[in-house]
């Protein structure tokens, strides 16, 4: 069973960890998820960009809170840009971005249906490793000098625009 990184925004915080709870009843998965894995004086864009590359699969919780959250929009660009899966989990009725649209989401408005639908799509996973695809990318995440949120997202932006 692959390996997840696990997006969302910590105003979901609750239902994510039921969530990330019943994914981890499964005994072969692994989550990574920043609030256990990424440590202060990190330069998170980087730290972040390794973290996504590394997993095999992206689980997008998403929602209202996550729509208007810079992380998480940084976290789906990366994954996007490194070609990996992504399984959108929908936590509300919020659309997804343009780029994701034409990704088949799961429903989580029942969060014991919704891990069994993500476990069962992970299954199915090959790990996916394309290494000079992601040495670029986290080669490109390394130059962002910026610190605030909104103007990493920006350099992002502009950084897999081109």
């Amino acid at each position: 069973m692959p390996s997840v990184f696990l997006s969302y925004s910590r105003d979901d915080l609750s239902l994510i960890e039921h969530l990330e709870r019943l994914l981890k009843s499964s005994p072969e998965i692994s989550i990574w998820r920043d609030q256990e894995k990424l440590y202060g004086g990190q330069k998170w864009p980087k730290i972040l960009g390794e973290a996504i590359a590394d997993q095999d699969v992206f689980l997008l919780a998403w929602s209202k809170h996550s729509a208007n959250s810079h992380f998480v929009e940084f976290e789906w660009t990366t994954a996007i840009a490194l070609k990996k899966t992504i399984i959108p989990c929908l936590l509300d009725s919020t659309p997804l971005p343009a780029a994701l649209r034409a990704t088949h989401a799961v429903t989580a408005s029942n969060p014991d249906e919704a891990a069994g639908h993500i476990l069962h799509g992970l299954k199915g996973q090959p790990p996916a490793q394309d290494q000079a695809r992601q040495t670029a990318v986290i080669n490109k995440l390394a130059t962002i000098q910026v610190r605030e949120e909104a103007a990493v997202i920006q350099e992002v932006r502009s950084i897999f625009a081109a």
